[in-house]
């Protein structure tokens, strides 16, 4: 039953639906509870390999590296697997043990790894082995170990995930504060999130005027990456939303107009309707003669004065 309810069958009413559309607070105990022991199961597995390791006389001489390919929902957003770019399902354990030489109970909350890049070149410089230049990893034994040789990382702005989905593919890139996503369809195609601020990513700022910036900026890292590794699966020219539909308030300058359809500022709207209408407190005017600023006149000083605010 567990199985069925992550995974419905097809041709039954809740195959191609939301997974978890339709849980009950008993599933999502039921979930969760399944998650927990599968943790404490790996937990012990995990000592029996170090136990063997320390058996052989072998322990001083292993590094050992727990991690994982994704994580899971968990039940934050209702979500119960993988397949987002939640922080729940992107952040991973990433925990490195090398006994006499790691730094023992050091916890780096900072530096911005990607463990499917950072592994590799990481063991190689553990083993004493020259790494490649084209690996785009960074070797983390600066950070994991006591005597780092007085060797730091190199500076890493940002990291970028992939979801290569049936129907959808999407692109992520993590900053220190910021997470922005971009698909190539869907509702919601371009999102950006203030994790400082928002770290349950529960308000997307995507295109609020105080965030333009940040939005460019990490658009840009976007197509920096997509140029650096040749990403053939998913180019984001052409993917971004047209920010003119999200004018910035410098944008809207008198006589001209960014947002198609829509106001954007006192004097004029782009291809008005005919029969559009306008309602100002308890008055109606004509939308065309309202931005009609040889008809401005009409307007009582009163509807003047909500609409300047």
């Amino acid at each position: 039953g567990f199985s069925l309810r992550r995974n419905p069958e097809r041709g039954t009413a809740a195959f191609g639906k939301h997974p978890t559309a339709d849980w009950t607070e008993d599933q999502w105990r039921q979930y969760i509870y399944g998650y927990d022991r599968l943790l404490e199961m790996v937990d012990a597995h995990i000592k029996l390999v170090i136990d063997e390791l320390e058996n052989q006389g072998l322990l001083e001489n292993t590094m050992i590296i727990y991690t994982s390919d994704h994580g899971d929902g968990h039940a934050s957003h209702k979500w119960n697997q993988k397949m987002t770019f939640y922080e729940e399902a992107i952040n991973v354990p990433f925990i490195v043990s090398w006994k006499g030489k790691t730094r023992a109970g050091y916890v780096d909350e900072a530096t911005l790894s990607s463990t499917g890049l950072d592994i590799f070149p990481t063991i190689l410089s553990a083993a004493g082995v020259p790494i490649p230049e084209s690996l785009l990893g960074l070797d983390l034994t600066p950070q994991v170990l006591a005597d780092s040789g007085g060797e730091t990382l190199p500076e890493r702005t940002y990291v970028v995930s992939e979801i290569n989905q049936q129907k959808l593919k999407g692109r992520m890139v993590v900053t220190a504060d910021y997470k922005y996503i971009l698909f190539d369809g869907g509702a919601n195609p371009e999102q950006l999130f203030d994790l400082a601020n928002d770290p349950g990513e529960l308000w997307p700022v995507t295109y609020q005027p105080e965030y333009r910036e940040q939005l460019i900026a990490h658009r840009n890292m976007l197509l920096e990456w997509n140029d650096r590794i040749d990403d053939a699966d998913f180019s984001p020219v052409g993917k971004f939303p047209d920010l003119a539909a999200y004018p910035m308030p410098e944008d809207l300058t008198e006589g001209h107009s960014v947002n198609k359809g829509m106001l954007t500022n006192k004097y004029e709207i782009y291809q008005p309707l005919a029969d559009a209408m306008v309602r100002i407190n308890t008055r109606t005017y004509d939308l065309i003669e309202f931005f009609d600023k040889t008809n401005l006149s009409t307007i009582s000083d009163t509807d003047r004065e909500a609409l300047d605010k």
